[in-house]
């Protein structure tokens, strides 16, 4: 029944049966809500909802990602379930969030779902024996979202692995700090309130104990970086702040075991804290230009057409399962997949993924083309030279991750 069918027929807001007792609305509720679109103008309201917005899809079958070569490399098997992680594209808010982890409900045999927006990166969990990945990719395909393989997840395991690390010494040199802060208060109002000798050491104690293991472990990078700098005979910042911190816990718990001097451990508490969350805060950002620079790997086709070089005839495989020496059919609008050597031609491909150069460039045989750029012109067949992260937008990602992480001479 069209909406302007069930607006004569029932409710004028929701098309429902209308109840007796009642004359053009099923409920006070529908009343209410019809009442507010009339008055801001919005009755096309009731013209557009009939006609849902169409997702952006595509006609891809994926089933390169039931490949064998695809499975060694992007999957992970957990017993009778297998896991992998996929890229997805045209995300956009916390609808589409739970859009992809409902498809459980549409799709049998998928397990968990769960979608990291920021990084447009789903982590799928299905039943190998019920459904297959290209299922569940053609399903995600259906609901607007195409489907890539996600590159770099050995590294992003890593970095979680070192977050929490990070995030642990952090809370830790935080209690301490809290801690230290108090105990610290209590002796320096002592002084001025004549604290006995007894109340003071033992204060003092309850200083060192709360600092000795709590900064001897949050300051471990501190240290560690420090001794291989040692070992290769050049200087950090970190060996400055390991000679300081080390200095003032050995120091502080010398006078705390005989009774005099100063203790440094509130103040050295504070600095390992503030180290530490420092350098958290700017881990964070050189992590997400990370991420963008994989992101462009993540989009380079994950299929390629692969010539049979016997019949001519070509099937899709996954890159992965490409070697050198192989012959593949990029087609007209298409994305070339792997780097290569035209070996028939001509045609013009675009290079802005690369060079960001608008115009197109004309190309021929023997000419070296690369992964990422989009062929424009004519059929072209290219002969593999690399594929993957072997390419040169591969090398790119590669190299943009190895800047973010190099230090200047100073």
């Amino acid at each position: 029944m069209t909406v302007a069918a069930a607006r004569l027929a029932g409710c004028a807001h929701c098309g429902l049966a209308i109840p007796a007792g009642r004359t053009e609305f099923c409920c006070i509720g529908c009343e209410v809500v019809y009442g507010a679109i009339a008055r801001h103008g919005l009755g096309k309201f009731y013209d557009l909802r009939e006609t849902p917005a169409p997702a952006h899809t595509t006609t891809r079958t994926y089933a390169e990602l039931d490949d064998p070569a695809f499975e060694r490399v992007h999957v992970r098997r957990q017993g009778a379930l297998a896991t992998a992680a996929l890229y997805l594209e045209d995300l956009r808010c916390t609808a589409c969030v739970w859009l992809v982890e409902s498809s459980p409900t549409c799709v049998p045999g998928l397990g968990q779902v769960r979608l990291d927006l920021g990084r447009s990166r789903v982590d799928v969990e299905w039943d190998p024996a019920t459904c297959k990945l290209s299922q569940i990719a053609q399903h995600l395909d259906r609901i607007g979202h195409a489907v890539h393989p996600y590159r770099g997840f050995d590294r992003d395991r890593q970095h979680r692995v070192e977050d929490r690390r990070l995030l642990t010494r952090i809370g830790v040199a935080g209690a301490a700090l809290g801690n230290l802060m108090l105990l610290a208060v209590a002796l320096y109002a002592g002084l001025f309130e004549d604290m006995s000798v007894g109340d003071t050491t033992g204060f003092r104690w309850a200083s060192m104990l709360v600092a000795v293991p709590a900064l001897g472990y949050a300051a471990t990078p501190f240290f560690r970086t420090a001794l291989g700098a040692l070992r290769s005979r050049r200087l950090h910042l970190d060996l400055p702040l390991s000679i300081g911190i080390a200095a003032g816990l050995i120091w502080g718990s010398a006078n705390t075991i005989r009774g005099v001097g100063e203790i440094y451990f509130d103040s050295l508490s504070m600095l390992v804290f503030l180290l530490l969350v420092a350098r958290f805060v700017v881990l964070r950002p050189q992590r997400r230009a990370s991420t963008a620079a994989e992101l462009l790997l993540a989009l380079t086709p994950s299929r390629a057409r692969r010539v049979d070089p016997s019949t001519g005839v070509s099937t899709d495989v996954p890159v992965e399962a490409l070697l050198p020496d192989d012959v593949v059919i990029v087609l007209v609008g298409e994305t070339i997949p792997v780097d290569g050597v035209v070996t028939r031609g001509p045609s013009a491909i675009d290079l802005g993924l690369l060079s960001g150069e608008p115009r197109p460039v004309d190309v021929g045989f023997g000419a070296r083309v690369h992964a990422g750029t989009v062929n424009v012109a004519a059929p072209l067949e290219i002969m593999v030279t690399a594929t993957g992260e072997a390419t040169r937008v591969g090398a790119l990602v590669a190299s943009i991750d190895a800047l973010a992480q190099r230090r200047a001479p100073i």
